[in-house]
């Protein structure tokens, strides 16, 4: 979209602590993010809760260095480091 902030310019402005930003960012990979999700948990809401998990901890505790790996990067890398919730 014509005006657009570039991927560089959202993960700095993430990085320097833009919430719009960052959510720009995450967005396009939510959908994916939950299906990798649901298909490691086998509940819809357990999915919904780890991917929330892990958007949460990206932002306040962003593991990778800016820079190091894109924002287009497989986003089932960062759900795939939340802890999978037990269900009884």
């Amino acid at each position: 979209m014509p005006g657009s902030p570039g991927e560089a310019e959202l993960l700095s402005q993430a990085a320097a602590g833009d919430q719009t930003a960052f959510a720009m960012l995450v967005e396009p990979h939510q959908r994916a993010m939950f299906r990798h999700c649901y298909r490691m948990l086998g509940s819809g809401a357990d999915a919904e809760d780890a991917t929330q998990d892990a958007l949460v901890r990206a932002w306040q505790k962003p593991a990778i260095p800016s820079g190091v790996m894109a924002a287009s990067e497989p986003p089932a890398i960062m759900a795939s480091a939340s802890p999978r919730r037990m269900t009884s």
